[in-house]
């Protein structure tokens, strides 16, 4: 019976409809492609350079090589898993063969290990409300983790947090630091000595224990004028008719000094007076603060005594000069006439290194007194990477150009430090001299 009858006709049509039907189910059956959460989910979990590269590979040809569309999905990422316990402990090694120090971790009730958490960081115990932890992550750090003024950090508020962030699903942009009394006094210096870190702080009953304290404490308060601080404490000792000594007028007295400062210079710093500690915690003022969210301000600067500190948003120094150590600021009082305090201030501004960092549209400046170079990171949404972008150096131009931005980078960089909410995608590497390079 040939094709051309009308048997042969319908015999042929049969086979096409049950070659197209197998084709489909075929087709039905092929698993899909795995997406780019998916594949970026792989890559942060490998446990071998080869292993990630491939991951790497795999993740630049699904995306097309579109860095947006690679740092969308770093949101989705699906890189924790909810612990066993809502209590457990993060161990950070300090070597030396010394003990390891011990920050406990509570979660809240109802843990999505999907969900971004807000985070507060206790210095020791502190009597939190109910309403403060029912849906934040709570950190609590040993004192001891916190150096104080002459002594530099042997694990940075940086190192620590992403210590936990291996574990938990923190919301790295809600980072607050809260503390009391004498271990309070640290995480206060902290907050100055580290505002990239946290998003706020609270302290009630804190001071600071710094040397020259009415000139430095200004100095380093300007370090947090995006950052807004609730202060308490009882300035009732100033008033009394009786005087008094000891702790409670110093922690009034430094307090003053703070809030004085703050407003001439308009820092977000908020003091509460009063006595009742109650009414400090449970008062409107703290939970305000608490639903805030760390801002990136156009300008910063930071003061320094030791080289693991230089580092301000995005720019890190390279190879920062020698350590002005020492468990005292020995500043001999000079034997002409002059103001006491502008002397002390002249002297501090040149032992303490500073960073200074503006960014103003494709237009990066940054001002440095310590090191040699500057290595600069720089996020998706940081400038318009289809424009040129000039970067300064104490006064001089070092880069101008088109930049890059690239996928390697931006996954070696959160796969480096663990974080995925604001992605460094290029980076510049200024040196001594000449111009700087991205790398």
């Amino acid at each position: 019976m040939g094709a051309d009858t009308p048997h042969g006709h319908c015999r042929l049509a049969w086979i096409i409809l049950i070659c197209v039907l197998a084709v489909s189910t075929t087709r039905a059956e092929e698993p899909e492609p795995p997406k780019l959460p998916e594949l970026l989910t792989a890559y942060f979990r490998a446990e071998s350079p080869d292993v990630a590269n491939a991951a790497l590979a795999e993740v630049v040809t699904s995306s097309g090589g579109a860095v947006a569309d690679v740092a969308a999905a770093l949101a989705e990422v699906e890189l924790w898993d909810a612990p066993d316990e809502p209590t457990f402990e993060v161990k950070l090694s300090v070597g030396d063969g010394r003990a390891p120090i011990r920050l406990r971790v509570t979660l809240p009730d109802g843990y999505n290990a999907a969900k971004r958490y807000p985070v507060l960081v206790t210095v020791g115990d502190v009597p939190l409300l109910e309403s403060m932890t029912r849906e934040s992550v709570v950190i609590r750090i040993p004192p001891s983790l916190l150096p104080p003024f002459h002594e530099p950090y042997q694990i940075s508020p940086d190192e620590w947090l992403r210590a936990v962030r291996r574990s938990v699903h923190l919301d790295e942009d809600r980072v607050f630091l809260v503390g009391c009394g004498t271990d309070g006094d640290r995480g206060l210096l902290t907050i100055l000595r580290w505002p990239d870190a946290f998003a706020g702080g609270v302290l009630l009953q804190s001071t600071l224990d710094v040397p020259y304290a009415h000139v430095l404490v200004p100095m380093l308060l300007d370090q947090v004028r995006s950052m807004p601080v609730v202060l308490g404490w009882d300035r009732s000792v100033l008033t009394d008719d009786e005087p008094t000594s000891g702790r409670a007028l110093a922690v009034a007295i430094v307090n003053e000094l703070l809030a004085d400062h703050a407003a001439d210079a308009k820092v977000p710093l908020v003091p509460i007076v009063g006595d009742d500690e109650d009414a400090f915690w449970e008062g409107s003022t703290v939970a305000e603060l608490l639903v805030g969210r760390r801002s990136t301000p156009n300008a910063a600067i930071k003061r320094f005594r030791f080289g693991g500190e230089a580092e301000l948003h995005g720019v890190r120094v390279r190879q920062a000069d020698a350590d002005w150590s020492g468990d005292v600021i020995d500043i001999a009082t000079p034997d002409v006439a002059i103001d006491g305090d502008d002397y002390v201030r002249r002297v501090l501004n040149d032992k303490l290194a500073i960073m200074q960092v503006g960014r103003r549209g494709q237009e990066i400046r940054i001002e440095c007194s310590s090191g040699r170079g500057v290595d600069v990171r720089m996020p998706c949404d940081g400038v318009d990477f289809t424009k040129p972008v000039t970067i300064f150096l104490n006064g001089k131009r070092r880069f101008e150009g088109r930049l890059t931005p690239g996928i390697r980078t931006m996954l070696e960089e959160a796969r480096q430090s663990w974080s995925f909410q604001h992605p460094i995608c290029a980076r510049v590497r200024i040196g001594p001299r000449g111009d700087g390079e991205p790398y």
